[in-house]
């Protein structure tokens, strides 16, 4: 409700967060940072790529997976994916550091 959250903005006047965001548009995401969101939670939608890409790495046929540091690795790897694309729809690329050289 965008209007309603507007009014909220007007009269609180302080950075708003929103309960959840799963499920959002990335075009409702835009609108609602410039309606003044300030912090928009992300941990499901990293959460599921990390169990998608463990679960892609860890299926192998007859096999036992043994690379550890490579499940690691590719599990981090499309976590910082997720937040990545997220800090680009919610216009923060450029306000914060994901700690990669």
């Amino acid at each position: 409700d965008f209007e309603l959250l507007a009014k909220i903005r007007k009269s609180a006047d302080i950075p708003l967060v929103p309960h959840g965001g799963s499920g959002i548009s990335d075009a409702d995401f835009r609108k609602a940072v410039t309606l003044g969101i300030a912090k928009i939670n992300i941990f499901t939608e990293m959460a599921q790529a990390a169990l998608k890409q463990a679960a892609a790495d860890l299926h192998t046929e007859g096999e036992r997976y043994n690379n550890y540091p490579e499940l690691i690795a590719n599990i981090r790897n499309a976590v910082s994916g997720v937040v990545t694309q997220r800090m680009n729809v919610f216009g923060s690329t450029d306000m914060v550091s994901l700690g990669r050289e």
